[in-house]
């Protein structure tokens, strides 16, 4: 589980919205939930589902993810997001993984 908070705006000279903090942070999941050492393997997200009960309020948001990863390197994330009312929703991602060359 980790708290995070996006640093810089998505897009230069614009205002982040709540919402983009959230899926700023939601893209961090396969990171937070890695199943295996990251200076070994590459994880690449192949894509990101974010699925929310309310809308997010606040600028830092915690992730408390899991992930598993097959025999042929193709894995799932799968993340709980919290701000500091409670839980939210969750996020899901497709993993590629290959070993460090």
């Amino acid at each position: 589980m980790a708290w995070l908070s996006p640093l810089v705006p998505l897009v230069d000279a614009e205002e982040v919205t709540q919402l983009q903090r959230l899926a700023m942070v939601a893209d961090c999941a396969n990171g937070v939930g890695a199943a295996l050492d990251p200076e070994q393997f590459v994880f690449m997200n192949t894509d990101t589902t974010v699925h929310l009960h309310r809308m997010p309020t606040g600028n830092d948001f915690a992730l408390r993810a899991r992930g598993s990863i097959g025999p042929d390197g193709i894995g799932v994330t799968a993340a709980d997001i919290f701000d500091r009312q409670g839980f939210i929703g969750t996020v899901a991602q497709t993993l590629l993984v290959q070993r460090r060359a």
